[in-house]
């Protein structure tokens, strides 16, 4: 009887060494997710914080476009630059016509 128990203490022994070494090896397992996780959300984060920073220096860069270095607004002086072309052009096109009607006028007289 003694010898009986004996063994089915050393067979107790084995199953709860064999559960705590599954259960060490279902923790290291969890660990090692759970650092998985970890990095990827550090990956995540670090490319949301690349992409804030590519739109930061996009509207950065529209911005210039806009307003330059000197802090005039290019888009208002292109806007003032195309009406004074405009103007120029129809002056321009004004004085060929007026020229164009005196030589017609000194051709008549001719």
């Amino acid at each position: 009887v003694q010898k009986i128990k004996e063994e089915l203490a050393r067979e107790q022994e084995r199953e709860r060494q064999a559960l705590l070494e599954a259960n060490s090896k279902q923790q290291e397992e969890a660990l090692r997710a759970q650092q998985a996780l970890a990095e990827q959300a550090a990956a995540m984060e670090a490319e949301i914080q690349r992409r804030a920073d590519m739109e930061a220096k996009l509207k950065d860069l529209e911005a210039k476009l806009i307003v330059g270095d000197d802090g005039v607004n290019l888009v208002d002086a292109h806007a003032q630059q195309q009406a004074e072309l405009e103007r120029a052009r129809q002056e321009l096109i004004a004085k060929q016509e007026a020229e164009a009607q005196i030589q017609r006028q000194l051709q008549e007289e001719q």
